[in-house]
């Protein structure tokens, strides 16, 4: 991947339904290129982009919030990002109004719990466990759809 920050996909499948945009948060290429590939055999209407960290993250949010253009409707953070953490970025979208409507998960393969409970009171509304297990992450792809479109819980991971 070349310039994820202005990486844009979109994964148009076979699948009936709505298409939900995605913004994806990780610094770990091999993640995100596990996770595209996923999305691509899922046939779920997807709009993708990828961005390596927070601050990335939060410039492209705001970006296209001042600019009038579709926001994501979610978030999908890996937990250990550079610069600072994914319930940081959590926080920090959160506070901003005009993105406080987007729907933030945590993504990690290595949590204590005190870090999950944080990445709660910052506004996560999913918590999920990066899976090198193909099956387990084609059920978070769907779970993560139905979260960008139907509401705050959803099955599959550790949902309010």
């Amino acid at each position: 991947m070349q310039n994820p920050a202005s990486e844009c996909r979109f994964l148009t499948g076979q699948r009936m339904g709505h298409e939900m945009a995605l913004l994806v948060v990780d610094d770990n290429e091999d993640d995100r290129i596990f996770l595209e590939h996923v999305l691509t055999r899922s046939g779920l209407r997807i709009a993708i982009e990828f961005v390596r960290d927070g601050a990335e993250a939060l410039e492209y949010l705001t970006r296209r919030a001042i600019s009038g253009l579709r926001l994501p409707d979610v978030v999908l953070l890996d937990f250990h990002l550079r610069k600072f953490n994914g319930v940081e970025v959590a926080r920090r979208i959160k506070a901003h109004l005009e993105l406080a409507s987007i729907k933030i998960v945590i993504w990690s393969g290595a949590m204590i719990s005190e870090a999950w409970e944080a990445a709660y009171e910052q506004g996560a509304s999913l918590l999920l466990w990066k899976h090198a297990n193909l099956s387990l992450l084609e059920r978070d792809v769907n779970t993560l759809y139905a979260l960008g479109g139907k509401g705050d819980f959803v099955e599959g991971g550790l949902g309010i």
